[in-house]
């Protein structure tokens, strides 16, 4: 990822999600530990087929954690 600043949300001095600001998009990352997988995975039937298919493709990263760049989904709602 190229250098520059972000920003960070977390709770319990955990990451839960990473934005990148860059001129006219931002980048959006999703972290997804081992222990809250099942949780989202119970949710993701609700989710949109996009966010899904993201979700799906996506590898777990350390064996602890999935991260995800969550930009396409909202490359519609922002054009």
């Amino acid at each position: 990822m190229e250098p520059g600043w972000n920003i960070k949300f977390k709770k319990s001095g955990k990451t839960l999600c990473t934005i990148y600001p860059r001129e006219l998009y931002f980048i959006v990352m999703i972290v997804v530990v081992r222990k809250e997988k099942e949780a989202v995975e119970a949710i993701l039937p609700e989710c949109t087929s996009r966010m899904q298919e993201i979700y799906h493709e996506t590898k777990e990263g350390n064996g602890q954690m999935k991260s995800f760049d969550a930009t396409p989904l909202l490359e519609g709602m922002l054009s």
